[in-house]
């Protein structure tokens, strides 16, 4: 009866560390699993739309760039209206295609006479 206890203990210990154990690997530290969120969803493609809002955040600071319309069609950027030079144009498009998410550019600014 003795040795039946003791063998009921060691099984009921080996269980209760066995379950921590495995609890213990599903829970993550709380930082962890935010960078994990953070690299889905760095990795998850831009909808047209947030391209289209980065665009023009970043033409914003470009001289000619508050003058320029921006459209996204899975994940082309087309610029459009008119600018000054073919300079502010060439700046204009290297700025579109440095936002992440822009598969190619269609530069159809219009130089102003």
């Amino acid at each position: 009866m003795k040795i039946n206890n003791v063998m009921t203990s060691a099984i009921a210990a080996l269980t209760l560390g066995l379950g921590t154990s495995a609890m213990a690997n599903t829970l993550q530290d709380p930082q962890e699993q935010e960078f994990q969120e953070m690299q889905q969803q760095a990795e998850a493609p831009l909808s047209d739309a947030a391209i289209t809002a980065q665009v023009q955040s970043a033409l914003m600071s470009i001289d000619g760039g508050m003058n320029v319309t921006v459209e996204t069609s899975e994940g082309v950027v087309t610029l459009s209206g008119s600018v000054t030079s073919d300079e502010q144009s060439a700046a204009l498009e290297r700025a579109t295609r440095s936002v992440q998410g822009v598969q190619d550019v269609r530069n159809d600014l219009e130089i102003e006479s």
